[in-house]
């Protein structure tokens, strides 16, 4: 069989396999038709669905293979295609450009600049106001059972216990003379 001068992304083809619709290349389903090789890894993707739910029958009712998440990198593909990262290029551009314009402007004093970049970390600092009383929340409540996870380790780890508590006091130490400084 002659290599596909075009593959198939595996992406596109578990969703063919899963029968949806390509995520990637919109005419997928008429290209594997007609390759041979990419008909191969549609029906590859289709085995490791049925393998999937073979492992876990009990499962098979919530669909597993839906369920379960791919991480992986870009592939050599998915680096070379412009289409893909058009819209990022396109808008760090557009902001390098339009920073780079409000810099230029001779209707702009470097007072209002600054007043300019005042706004742009108020923005921020106000979402991070806002979003405090809820990671607050968070915290006490994945707190206990973080302690009871890390308590846990340290009965079974006696020496990584002690070794933790002994780098408290030279993080204490080093915590206390840089606060220190910062008041003079």
């Amino acid at each position: 069989m002659s290599p596909c001068p075009r593959p198939i992304d595996p992406i596109d083809a578990q969703a063919l396999a899963g029968g949806a619709e390509p995520v990637f290349d919109p005419h997928a389903g008429e290209h594997v038709q007609a390759c041979g090789r990419c008909r191969d890894q549609v029906a590859l993707a289709v085995r490791l669905d049925q393998t999937l739910e073979g492992v876990a029958p009990e499962l098979a009712a919530h669909d597993l293979s839906d369920r379960v998440i791919r991480l992986r990198p870009f592939s050599r593909r998915e680096l070379r295609d412009f289409s893909l990262w058009r819209a990022p290029l396109g808008l760090s551009a557009g902001v390098f450009l339009a920073g780079l314009v409000a810099l230029t402007l001779p209707a702009l004093t470097l007072s209002e600049q600054a007043g300019l970049a005042g706004m742009a970390v108020i923005g921020p600092f106000w979402m991070l106001v806002r979003t405090f009383p809820r990671f607050l929340a968070e915290v006490f409540a994945a707190g206990p059972a973080g302690l009871a996870a890390l308590s846990e380790v340290f009965r079974g780890q006696a020496g990584l216990g002690l070794a933790a508590l002994a780098l408290l006091a030279p993080t204490a130490f080093g915590l206390s003379r840089a606060l220190a400084r910062a008041r003079r």
